[in-house]
């Protein structure tokens, strides 16, 4: 008979101002504003029936708040880890898309079509995101116990990348194809004999009335 399967959830941050205003962030440590305080608990009443195993969360304040909250419905610790943290956006960070284009005329069509470009000039393409945030999820279900399910805590661009990754979902395919996770939604992916599958793409608590917020490293 074979093991049971092992699951893997991973959860974006709440909502914070610069979500609400279009600004990217990137490794801005900013805030939660109240309302992602109110998505984070809401999220928790219902991840909380997942019976973590463990919590991993990045050590930016916005996921690193989301996660105490959905950690304490749980009686989980958290543990951080900064392989965990958004897309560096380099010069981007703190610009609307306004001040992207005055600056980086043209870079974020290119994005939307598809490009993996360096964010901002000097910071990094999700294929960098893969080279640091994968070993991290790695360890952590190397330390599960087969059935056993983890949580993981992140940032919109980073989640997608790390999820297409394990599910062997080509990045530009993911990126064209799969709607950024919305603030407090996430993604589920379950162990299979042969691969990781992806089983769950923006679930979201339904108390959460707010519109999902596009994920780009804002």
């Amino acid at each position: 008979m074979s093991p049971a399967p092992r699951r893997l959830v991973i959860l974006r941050h709440g909502v914070t101002s610069h979500n609400a205003g279009g600004i990217w962030q990137g490794h801005l440590d900013t805030e939660l504003t109240a309302e992602g305080l109110a998505q984070a608990r809401a999220a928790a009443a219902v991840l909380a029936g997942y019976g973590f195993a463990r919590v991993l969360a990045s050590d930016l304040r916005r996921a690193a708040v989301t996660a105490q909250v959905v950690a304490d419905a749980c009686g989980l610790p958290v543990s951080y880890d900064a392989r965990l943290r958004e897309i560096d956006v380099g010069a981007w960070q703190g610009l609307d898309a306004a001040g992207v284009e005055a600056a980086f005329p043209g870079a974020q069509a290119r994005l939307a079509a598809g490009e993996d470009l360096a964010r901002g000039g000097s910071g990094e393409r999700v294929a960098d995101v893969i080279r640091r945030a994968r070993p991290a999820v790695d360890e952590l279900i190397a330390a599960l116990a087969p059935g056993e399910t983890a949580l993981v805590v992140t940032h919109g661009v980073c989640a997608r990348a790390v999820a297409a990754d394990l599910a062997e979902i080509d990045q530009k395919t993911a990126w064209l194809c799969l709607a950024g996770l919305g603030n407090c939604a996430w993604a589920e992916l379950t162990e299979t004999p042969v691969r990781w599958r992806l089983s769950l793409w923006n679930g979201r608590a339904s108390s959460l009335a707010s519109p999902m917020r596009e994920a780009h490293g804002y």
